[in-house]
């Protein structure tokens, strides 16, 4: 629903060199849009979308994207539905990755009929 603002990922989409070549060579850490000291920031706006009951979102920032692929992040989101988490004081030491990681998850639960 949305895109990684790096120059990695904007090169990628740009669709002129192979991914892999991108991913090696050009610098991960360059962004290209961000929030900060300009008054006005462009949005993507995707969609509109379906809001559907049972519908799973992942937020996430750029340290899961890049402690994890993207297929490894599509298969936790589906199996969310069906997955019991432990309480968080049961998780024991997380797994430690290279940068910061803020994940957030939300199910859609029913829709009240209007």
């Amino acid at each position: 629903m949305t895109f990684d603002h790096s120059l990695q990922w904007e090169l990628i989409r740009e669709g002129k060199k192979k991914k892999e070549d991108i991913l090696r060579n050009e610098p991960r850490n360059v962004i290209t849009r961000c929030l900060g000291p300009e008054a006005e920031v462009n949005i993507d706006i995707e969609g509109p979308h379906p809001v559907l009951p049972g519908d799973v979102y992942l937020l996430c920032s750029d340290g899961l994207t890049g402690f994890i692929n993207d297929s490894e992040i599509g298969v936790v989101a589906s199996e969310l539905p069906r997955l019991t988490l432990p309480a968080p004081d049961q998780y024991g030491q997380p797994p430690r990755g290279a940068d910061n990681i803020t994940v957030l998850i939300a199910r859609v639960g029913d829709i009240p009929e209007e």
